[in-house]
């Protein structure tokens, strides 16, 4: 009787053990584009195919957790670069205005 209590013990922190080992290590991560030949392309690692396209990485149930869209960030970075080019304009100068004649003080 004894034994069998050892034995269903040691099996229950086996048990345990495993299932804390499995909810501690990262989940594995899919990537998924379409690529240029319009097939959809799925791998543990970006595939070759979706080089230059946008690529969506998916979690364990599937889900689209990030997109990557490489055309966007080169955009962005043009725009960015387009806009630092631009020329600042100079401040226009301040022209005097005249006080009106309610506001003057007589001179002193």
């Amino acid at each position: 009787m004894v034994r069998e209590l050892t034995i269903i013990a040691a099996a229950a922190l086996i048990i345990a053990s495993l299932a804390a080992h499995a909810q501690s290590t990262p989940s594995k991560l899919t990537y998924r584009c379409v690529g240029k030949d319009g097939k959809k392309y799925y791998g543990s690692t970006i595939p070759p195919q979706c080089l230059g396209q946008p690529v969506e990485q998916l979690n364990t149930q599937g889900t689209v957790i990030r997109r990557f869209d490489p055309e966007g960030d080169e955009k962005q970075k043009a725009a960015k670069e387009a806009e630092a080019a631009k020329p600042v304009p100079a401040p226009a100068p301040a022209t005097p205005q005249p006080i009106p004649a309610s506001q003057a003080q007589p001179p002193k």
